[in-house]
């Protein structure tokens, strides 16, 4: 925009400046253009969640240098305010015609699925072969690619863009998956994820489908592996994706962080879906059956009316197997379950039920934005680059730089996170005495449910 519009429609009489429909039909082109500009020259803002305040700092930057030379630097507070407003409408424009928003404050259905085609894709999806889930294969698999798990690191700090060089460089190790601790938060989304699912399936009335690691068609380094898809064609989320995360501690915003953003965007990209449902949960365990049974007056719902229910513990080839009770389901839906499923895995050790209750959730809709992946690809490009060049030669200085610290937690190289499983499961091999002694204690209530100890649980309670 030239000094002689700032002139004629701005600044001919500043003292006497308001805001007229003229002055904002000139501007908005200039600010929608610059917009458009900065996405291009840096797609990566679109990951950030304040990415909103970022684009008007630098709108009102490049705006406040045009305007300079003929007002002064900085503005006066009225024009400043003006232009916030507007640069602001202008975002919501630009969304709206040109690019999604980066996302919205809840989950609905934007227009009906198109059957047909989605059906393709998901069939597609369906056929792609890969190994099983978990298996030696299966990380070997996913070794090859960038996964849309952990290709954020390429757009973040120096220091998480070598750590990802240096995993994809080394050799794979697959003995690292074999071990587990229930107490660490990745246990803990592994152990809820699967009930968040139900959670949504039961919500919105529809299937959620496992579809395992998906490469892209196209560009042959990259890969995803989406949380679920929604696969019910009755439903109007027909095709839509799903990202699970349950959260241990930190604030459930409703705003995805840039890291599980860019997720969401490369898993969309890679099964050319255009939405995804973003499902943040925080589960919380009672303490005991007592206190699972005395909080509310029915199974299903506690005295605030969230949801609880009970998950089965087990312990088969050494690691942890969950069953998940009905969602929803009654007092005496749950002990005919309960019964077949103890029936189902005599063989295996059970170690015991856990009470939970769902305390927090979140569900909003985050649309694909092929215009960032445009942007992002040519870095997405050059880091793999980077990768192949350093795998067959000289990667070791990227390796973390090694800190002296006292372990936490442990005795003897032990870990504090200690179950006996080898007593449980009747092996010899016995957890060292002074390991017990130090680790965490897991008391297993044997005890059955006795009707006469909670007669306020109703059998048909809804």
């Amino acid at each position: 925009m030239n000094n002689e519009f700032l002139d004629k429609n701005v600044f001919a009489n500043v003292n006497k400046y308001t805001v007229e429909n003229s002055d904002k039909n000139e501007l908005t082109p200039l600010i929608l253009s610059l917009i458009e500009d900065i996405i291009i020259e840096e797609p990566i803002i679109l990951a950030s969640p304040n990415h909103r305040e970022k684009m008007i700092d630098n709108i009102m930057g490049l705006v406040s240098i045009q305007f300079e030379d003929i007002f002064g630097n900085p503005f006066e507070p009225y024009i400043e305010e003006y232009l916030n407003k507007l640069i602001g409408e202008c975002l919501e424009i630009y969304y709206l015609l040109f690019a999604p928003k980066r996302s919205y404050t809840t989950t609905f259905i934007r227009k009906p699925p198109n059957i047909k085609k989605m059906e393709k894709k998901i069939l597609y999806l369906s056929e792609v072969p890969q190994p099983d889930q978990r298996t030696d294969e299966w990380y070997v698999f996913r070794h090859k690619y960038l996964t849309a798990s952990s290709i954020w690191k390429v757009f973040a700090t120096p220091g998480s863009r070598n750590q990802l060089i240096y995993d994809k460089c080394k050799p794979l190790n697959t003995e690292k998956y074999k071990g587990f601790c229930t107490d660490s938060p990745m246990h803990w989304g592994h152990k809820y994820e699967p009930l968040s699912i139900l959670w949504y399936e039961y919500t919105y009335e529809t299937t959620i489908s496992d579809f395992g690691c998906i490469p892209h068609k196209n560009i042959d380094f990259i890969a995803a592996s989406p949380d679920g898809i929604n696969t019910c064609n009755k439903s109007g989320r027909y095709g839509r994706m799903l990202e699970v995360k349950n959260i241990v501690n930190r604030i459930i915003s409703g705003i995805p962080k840039m890291e599980y953003w860019i997720q969401m965007q490369l898993q969309m990209e890679v099964c050319e879906l255009n939405e995804c449902d973003f499902l943040e949960t925080r589960f919380k365990e009672y303490e005991s059956q007592d206190d699972f049974y005395n909080d509310g007056d029915t199974f299903q719902k506690t005295k605030d009316n969230k949801n609880k229910g009970v998950i089965l513990y087990f312990i088969k080839d050494g690691q942890p197997l969950y069953e998940y009770a009905p969602f929803m389901c009654s007092i005496e839906e749950f002990r005919k379950w309960e019964e077949d499923k103890m029936i189902e895995h005599a063989d295996i050790t059970w170690m015991q039920n856990i009470y939970w209750f769902l305390e927090e959730i979140s569900c909003i809709l985050v649309l694909r934005n092929k215009t960032w992946f445009s942007g992002a690809l040519t870095k997405l490009n050059d880091f793999w680059k980077t990768i192949q060049d350093e795998k067959n030669g000289s990667y070791e200085h990227r390796a973390p730089k090694k800190r002296e610290k006292k372990p936490l937690g442990r005795v003897n190289g032990q870990s504090s996170c200690i179950i006996d499983v080898a007593k449980l499961c009747g092996s010899k091999e016995k957890v060292p005495e002074e390991a017990k002694e130090k680790g965490n204690i897991i008391n297993i209530v044997t005890s059955t449910l006795e009707d006469e100890n909670y007669p306020h649980i109703l059998d048909d309670a809804s």
